[in-house]
């Protein structure tokens, strides 16, 4: 029996299509979800498949793999990412692998699911170095017998780079083999940061460990170049935006107003000194072309959930989770005074804090933070009142989150802010 051990957080979306392709393999399959703390749909996902084992374990890739390692039963165990999708024959595959003489470990040939010039150089820079340097990463899904696994320790224990040890502790154990099957892998890490950025990413990621750089000070590194400003914007539309403001200065003028705060917003945005992504989470959803046309094709657009404020933020969170995002920002388009400097102290604060915060002279909040989600901050609140803010830190301390407070600044809301 081959063991698939799935490590997740948040994965609903991806693991609508992979279990069931894991599934139509039968009894000589066992799937295993290591879950290390989703707030999304997974669990309910995963339930569905009556065969399915479902671990919770710490969050982090290492533990949860371990975890999941620890109630497999199978002797071959078959590591996955949940954004990855095995090729068609892949257990026959990995069945006669590990017969080979001196197979310690395997892995399959690594493919993107975009199409294009750059998704081909990034494959066939990751298939020279696992061919020529017998490097695989977890991505091409690694596969072992257990037995050996064990023997070996298992992943250490370690924020980053958990894969490429194990890789060469196999490696003096025995031979590593790479499939010719294709892993179909999804490109939204390249998608959201860019190729060449992401691609840097991966490449220095891996020359500081080389140069032994504390793994804990590299993966602080790397997520947070994974950093996304998410704006809630609506298209601009007289009488439906500012609408307090327009009952005194009219309509066209409290539109005309509103845009150029979202400029306003958008240049902040681009003056911060992080290399976050900014994501405009718009309303209403059929207006994505209109967006487009007014601020440009350079961001990534995306509707705005239903519900309260409150369902539409931890929507947004999710989402940005599940894109890949670490250190996270959600800020509107109300509020002139804020400064490229608030971004920057947001996303420093988050090294240290759960949570960061910055409040209103009206008693709500311009910008909120968190480097994973919190949906527990944004249920029961009292939308558009004074106590936003303060009940948003009376949860923050009943959930044991640690906060971090910016300046106080003022919306414009009505003439007098104006």
């Amino acid at each position: 029996m081959i063991s698939v051990i799935i490590p997740t957080f948040n994965e609903a979306p991806h693991l609508e299509f992979l279990l069931p392709t894991l599934a139509s393999e039968g009894d000589r399959v066992e799937v295993i979800v290591a879950d290390g703390g989703s707030t999304d749909l997974s669990h309910e996902l995963a339930s569905s498949f009556p065969r399915l084992i479902w671990v919770s374990s710490a969050k982090g890739r290492a533990p949860q793999m371990n975890a999941g390692a620890e109630a497999a039963s199978g002797d071959i165990l078959f590591f996955l990412h949940a954004d990855s999708l095995p090729p068609q024959g892949w257990s026959s595959a990995i069945e006669s692998a590990v017969t080979a003489p001196s197979f310690a470990i395997g892995a399959f040939r690594f493919t993107l699911d975009e199409a294009g010039v750059r998704p081909r150089v990034i494959e066939w820079g990751v298939r020279f170095r696992s061919a020529r340097l017998g490097l695989p990463y977890g991505d091409q899904g690694l596969f072992l017998k257990a037995d050996a696994f064990r023997k070996a320790g298992g992943f250490q224990t370690v924020p980053i780079m958990e894969d490429i040890l194990l890789v060469r502790r196999m490696k003096q154990m025995g031979n590593v083999a790479i499939l010719t099957l294709l892993m179909k892998t999804s490109a939204r890490r390249w998608r959201q940061n860019g190729y060449a950025r992401q691609t840097w990413m991966n490449v220095s990621t891996y020359l500081q460990f080389r140069l032994g750089v504390p793994l804990d000070q590299l993966a602080r590194r790397y997520a947070s170049a994974a950093q996304a400003v998410i704006v809630f914007c609506k298209y601009p539309v007289a009488g439906q935006v500012k609408t307090r403001l327009a009952a005194s200065i009219g309509d066209e003028e409290a539109m005309r107003i509103y845009r150029h705060m979202v400029d306003h917003t958008l240049q902040v945005t681009r003056r911060s000194r992080s290399r976050s992504r900014t994501l405009l989470f718009f309303s209403p959803p059929e207006a994505r072309d209109s967006m487009r046309a007014w601020l440009g094709r350079s961001y990534q657009y995306v509707p705005q959930s239903n519900g309260d404020l409150g369902d539409r933020m931890i929507h947004a969170f999710l989402y940005a989770a599940r894109q890949g995002y670490g250190q996270t920002l959600i800020i509107g388009t109300d509020c002139p005074g804020l400064q490229p400097s608030h971004l920057d102290r947001a996303f420093a604060a988050l090294e240290d804090h759960d949570v960061v915060m910055g409040p209103t002279e009206d008693g709500g909040y311009y910008l909120i933070g968190c480097s994973q989600p919190h949906p527990a901050l944004f249920q029961g609140i009292a939308w558009s009142t004074e106590s936003v803010f303060e009940e948003t830190i009376k949860v923050a301390n009943a959930e044991s989150l640690r906060v971090a407070k910016l300046d106080t600044l003022r919306d414009v809301d009505t003439v007098e802010d104006l």
